[in-house]
């Protein structure tokens, strides 16, 4: 009689590659993760920024404007430098608007890594 089949052999290597398969398969739905949550820390860093540039066009001075943003976990600083310009003859008040922000962990863990963006607003002078 000639029976046919698998060998043990033959199943331990297929099954040996579907073990990687799935284990490749699941660094990179954890690798998909962290980039998404450290995608979400910065949108929101990023939304923070904005918003506070948006008040001080509307006339909000930076100190005020400091206070009454809720604070951001990720967010480790929102500065602001002021000055004027008169281009065209016209006086302006222009804001550096800046922030620091951590969006995620370096590879050891133990570091977070940040970033900057500065924002550079301008609205009519006051006086």
């Amino acid at each position: 009689m000639n029976r046919r089949g698998y060998t043990l052999i033959e199943v331990l290597i297929a099954a040996s590659i579907v073990a990687a398969g799935i284990a490749a398969a699941s660094v990179l739905a954890l690798t998909m993760t962290t980039q998404e949550e450290s995608n979400a820390l910065a949108a929101r860093a990023l939304n923070m920024q904005e918003q506070a540039g948006r008040l001080y066009q509307l006339g909000l001075d930076p100190d005020t404007i400091t206070n009454i943003i809720p604070p951001e976990p990720n967010v480790r600083s929102l500065t602001f430098t002021t000055g004027t310009t008169s281009p065209s003859g016209v006086n302006m008040e222009i804001a550096t608007n800046s922030v620091v922000f951590h969006t995620g962990r370096g590879a050891n863990a133990s570091t977070t890594v940040s970033r900057t963006n500065t924002l550079v607003v301008v609205r009519p002078a006051t006086r």
